[in-house]
């Protein structure tokens, strides 16, 4: 299956280097995302604390993380929700436009 990489044109984003693939590479941004829901053990915190020392795509990763899961946390606390009757009207017109 092949992805679509985003255009690296918006400056507001740090865009890292290719997060390297591997069970090397999963385990310290499999470790950023479980610290937000549980403690790590201390060898766990020790091991990404020297990790994020030197990678600097993990560190890009675990910003942007904390940037996503602030936003979902502010839009989740906003109440707003999608009136789903309006957008599925305006799907459906735009797609009839377009037959």
């Amino acid at each position: 299956m092949h992805t679509r990489t985003p255009e690296r044109t918006n400056p507001l984003i740090a865009w890292p280097e290719p997060l390297p693939k591997g069970p090397i590479a999963a385990k310290p941004r499999n470790s950023i995302e479980v610290r937000e829901l549980r403690a790590l053990a201390l060898r766990e915190r020790v091991g990404l604390w020297m990790h994020l020392r030197v990678c600097t795509a993990c560190r890009a990763y675990r910003k942007q993380s904390r940037m996503i899961d602030r936003w979902l946390e502010r839009r989740a606390n906003a109440g707003s929700t999608i009136q789903s009757e309006a957008l599925e009207t305006r799907i459906i017109d735009a797609i009839a436009r377009r037959s």
